[in-house]
């Protein structure tokens, strides 16, 4: 009995130990994934995104053609576009497409504004092979404060009251228009969270003021790679990490 007891014991600590190596080891396979796929060129591997790696992670590459559409190429950007619209009508507030991002490898992004106060409303991802349409995850849920999960806009319709964001900042659903970081000083935590991960990118002239969050363009020798997104009251910075290689911007859509 006695050594059957230690045997037993011999075999629990073998399994605890295997599960932890095994716990960490893809906890350090997924950070270097998606640090490679934050840089876009695997040029830098320190490049944390505050603790939201796992959305990118899991989101990256959602969109791929994987035989459910008999579609084998992707539509127009026009009758994408024609897609939002309709999808975007049914909103009390009168919004427009501002700002298009065409990815070689990922969804379509598309920033939509609001017509009458030019204040930025939402951000879409598009399907370009069978035209499904989805709220950006990221910022534009978690941070959005009059169109994303924790208000009525999408995703969330019933979803009321108060909740909290990562760093425990206490929110209601009596959002304010305006951010509390004004523009300047949430591009000056952005360039800082890029100057500190020691990249190359810098940011770029073009954002938008979203009800809660800024997005701004990111650049690599002066021309826009991606975006990243800025909490516009606790300045916390979100890398937009599930976009692929962008090909095309076409702005002022509106």
């Amino acid at each position: 009995m006695k050594n059957k007891s230690v045997w037993i014991l011999v075999l629990g600590i073998i399994f605890i130990t295997a599960g932890v190596g095994g716990y960490v080891f893809a906890q350090d396979d997924t950070n270097s994934t998606v640090n490679n796929r934050i840089n876009g060129y695997n040029e830098n591997t320190d490049f944390i995104n505050n603790g939201y790696f796992e959305m990118g992670s899991m989101m990256s590459g959602y969109y791929r053609n994987t035989g459910t559409s008999t579609n084998e190429d992707v539509y127009p950007v026009d009758e994408l576009t024609d897609a939002v619209e309709q999808y975007i009508s049914g909103y009390d507030t009168e919004l427009v497409v501002s700002d298009i991002f065409v990815f070689a490898d990922s969804e379509y992004y598309y920033s939509i504004i609001e017509k009458d106060t030019g204040k930025g409303a939402m951000e879409l991802l598009v399907n370009p092979y069978t035209k499904a349409i989805f709220p950006e995850y990221g910022p534009n849920m978690m941070w959005n404060l009059k169109y994303g999960m924790h208000q009525s806009g999408y995703m969330g319709r019933g979803m009321m009251g108060y909740y909290y964001d990562e760093d425990d900042e206490y929110y209601s659903n009596d959002f304010s228009d305006q951010n509390d970081l004004t523009y300047e000083e949430a591009y000056n935590n952005a360039v800082e969270y890029l100057a500190d991960n020691g990249s190359e990118l810098s940011v770029g002239d073009e954002y938008h003021d979203f009800y809660g969050y800024y997005t701004f363009h990111v650049n690599k020798s002066g021309e826009t790679v991606g975006m990243l997104s800025v909490n516009g009251f606790t300045g916390t910075v979100w890398y937009h990490d599930w976009h692929g290689e962008l090909v095309d911007i076409i702005e002022g859509h509106e």
